[in-house]
C-alpha cells in the first residue's frame, strides 16, 4: 500500500504528517512510503531523514497513484478530487467550513 507525506500546501506552515520515525513504522508494518521532496523541513527533519528512515523521496506527489494520503491541513477541494476512488486521507478535517470536501 502506498503512503504519500507531501509538503503542506499552505504557505507558513511548518508541520508535517509524519516524522522520520513514524515512517519507519510504517515501513516496519510493510507500507511503501514516498515522501515529498522539502516536506518536512520546515518542521525540522530534511529529507536525508526520512530516506534513513525508508521512505522514497520524490520532488511531485502525484494523488492519482496514492492509496493513503497524510496531511496535515484540510484537503482542498481540487486535492480531494485528484485522489483515486478509494483513497484514505489521515490529517485534519473542516466539516463546518468544507462539508463538500469532507
Amino acid at each position: 500500500m502506498k503512503v504519500a507525506v507531501r509538503t503542506e500546501p499552505d504557505a507558513g506552515e511548518q508541520r508535517v504528517a509524519a516524522t522520520p520515525d513514524s515512517v519507519r513504522h510504517l515501513i516496519g508494518l510493510g507500507l511503501d512510503v514516498v515522501v515529498q521532496s522539502g516536506a518536512g523541513a520546515l518542521a525540522g527533519y530534511p529529507d536525508p531523514e526520512y530516506q534513513l528512515a525508508g521512505a522514497r523521496i520524490d520532488e511531485r506527489i502525484d494523488l492519482a497513484t496514492v492509496e493513503v494520503l497524510a496531511h496535515v491541513r484540510p484537503l482542498s477541494a481540487a486535492d480531494a478530487e485528484g485522489l483515486q476512488e478509494g483513497a484514505v486521507t489521515v490529517g485534519l478535517a473542516s466539516p463546518a467550513s468544507q462539508l463538500a470536501v469532507v
